[in-house]
């Protein structure tokens, strides 16, 4: 009964690392899609209302700036796509680890292997 608790929680903290992996890339890809998205908005506002307003290329340009500092300066709200694909491969072998285990958890269970 013990090797079927211990192989029970090592699934289960396998499966909490995926879903914590999984949620924090979704999280962070969603912020550089905005990030993405505001830069192009901002620029091509800036440059299509220019006959409107003659400072708004300039106005886009700092703000572009400035959140491009921003960025340099905490890196750790937009990350690269390397860094979040490395989680992702760290999530793939926490997969495969679980899997690992539950085909363990499941011959140990029907007795087809012993402690």
């Amino acid at each position: 009964m013990e090797i079927r608790n211990k192989l029970w929680e090592e699934i289960k903290s396998a499966d909490i690392n995926v879903r914590a992996i999984l949620w924090y890339n979704n999280r962070h890809r969603t912020y550089n899609r905005l990030y993405d998205t505001f830069i192009a908005v901002v620029a091509s506002a800036g440059a299509l209302l220019y006959p409107i307003e003659s400072k708004l290329p300039l106005i886009s340009s700092i703000v572009i700036a400035m959140t491009s500092l921003v960025k340099a300066i905490f890196p750790q709200f937009i990350q690269s796509e390397k860094e979040l694909t490395d989680l992702d491969r760290i999530s793939d072998y926490y997969e495969s680890y679980k899997n690992d285990l539950e085909s363990l958890f499941y011959k140990f269970d029907k007795k087809e292997i012993d402690e």
